[in-house]
């Protein structure tokens, strides 16, 4: 197989591949973030068409394209900062500071205007002394495409990034909330620090270390493209930072189209992929966390059942037939809390209930049981880790007031 054949097959492989990825979110434009992640792959597809028309010297055959490439290159970052934003916050929506990154896409297109509206021979002219000596104006629109897509892409994998280590930490504490709930009731002590890091120190490392690398890794690759294309102008003009993003982006879009394929919950955060997978199916989005939060808010004003000093996590998830890790999850988004920090404050808040209506010659032990407590310890240190004073001392100065 000959040289033009190969590079022929291998520009057609790449634009098929994120045509039809392209196609695939359009059809789930509906959800947030799908709408330019399909213009994000339509716009890879068609740059990599004008690559091969450039490489092969063919655009000559098709004057009126000529340099239109620039205006599709220069938005590859900006709408792939969308892409990101919108699955970050489930919102599609435009906001004005997006301006900040279509300027240069915005100023490429309208200082082309005048080429574009100019006679066939005028391009054909153009074309010719461009494949043999680049032009002055096309390496500083190449410059400036670079720059503005180095930026907004930087910005998307930072989000990503984001995203991602809120999604390890929500989890980790969701493991430590169910492996205490397990061991024990809620009504026993708790360690001041409820987040899975303090509990399982090694993991949480380990997946902050993951998270980190596995978006320094694209990072870097973007960096170091756009550095080298900088450096020389010919490396800037034969696409290879616009190579290296494509490719990084629609392998992103495969990973996004696997967890969609197994995904039912309504999941809305966005990374490329990150260490935390085995949770990624397990997100809740917004409304269900709402609807499902306020049944919990319900059942606790309605039936206490944190009044028994048994009263687990498995009970609230049999009460709205969900999982624990989903009614953890619910919990700790819902609430802001773990589950063994709602129990508590709940039993605390019936504590002060009881220690406001009950006469003195109620014992702190009794308030304790009647609260959901199974001991008067575990009940003094939740009472002063929540109002600041023990059981007696907030009696005594209640009763002076």
């Amino acid at each position: 197989m000959d040289a033009p054949t190969l590079n022929a097959l291998l520009h057609a492989a790449g634009f098929t591949q994120a045509l039809f990825l392209a196609l695939y979110f359009w059809k789930g434009r509906r959800q947030p973030g799908n709408l330019y992640e399909s213009l994000l792959l339509l716009n890879i597809a068609l740059t990599i068409a004008f690559g091969y028309l450039y490489g092969s010297h063919k655009i000559l055959n098709y004057p009126h394209l000529a340099r239109f490439a620039f205006s599709f290159m220069a938005i590859l970052g900006p709408l792939l900062f969308l892409s990101v934003r919108a699955r970050e916050r489930a919102d599609n929506r435009l906001q004005w500071s997006d301006l900040s990154l279509w300027i240069v896409p915005i100023a490429i297109t309208l200082y082309l205007m005048p080429f574009h509206l100019s006679p066939v021979e005028t391009k054909l002219q153009y074309l010719r002394e461009d494949l043999e000596q680049i032009h002055f104006d096309c390496v500083v629109i190449l410059y400036c495409a670079l720059l503005n897509n180095l930026v907004a892409i930087s910005l998307s994998i930072a989000r990503m990034h984001r995203a991602a280590a809120r999604i390890l930490r929500q989890f980790q504490a969701i493991d430590a909330d169910e492996a205490r709930s397990e061991r024990r009731p809620a009504s026993e002590p708790q360690s001041d620090s409820s987040d899975a890091a303090s509990q399982s120190p090694m993991a949480a490392a380990a997946g902050e270390r993951g998270n980190f690398w596995f978006h320094a890794t694209p990072l870097a690759m973007i960096i170091g493209a756009g550095t080298l294309s900088a450096l020389d102008p010919n490396l800037l003009n034969s696409g290879l930072f616009s190579g290296i993003a494509a490719i990084l982006i629609v392998i992103r879009s495969y990973l996004l189209l696997f967890r969609s394929t197994g995904d039912d919950t309504g999941a809305d955060a966005d990374a490329l992929y990150p260490p935390a997978a085995r949770y990624q199916k397990a997100l809740l989005s917004e409304d269900f966390v709402g609807a499902q939060g306020a049944k919990i808010q319900a059942y606790l004003l309605e039936e206490q059942p944190y009044l028994e000093p048994d009263f687990q996590l498995g009970d609230i998830a049999r009460h709205l037939g969900l999982s624990t890790v989903q009614t953890s999850q619910v919990i700790n988004r819902h609430f802001q809390k773990s589950f063994l920090q709602l129990a508590r404050s709940e039993r605390v808040a019936a504590a002060l209930e009881l220690l406001r209506s009950r006469p003195a010659s109620s014992t702190v032990l009794d308030i304790a049981l009647e609260s959901g407590f199974n001991s008067k310890s575990s009940f003094n240190s939740a009472f002063k880790q929540i109002t600041g004073a023990t059981p007696s001392d907030w009696r005594r100065q209640n009763a002076q007031a």
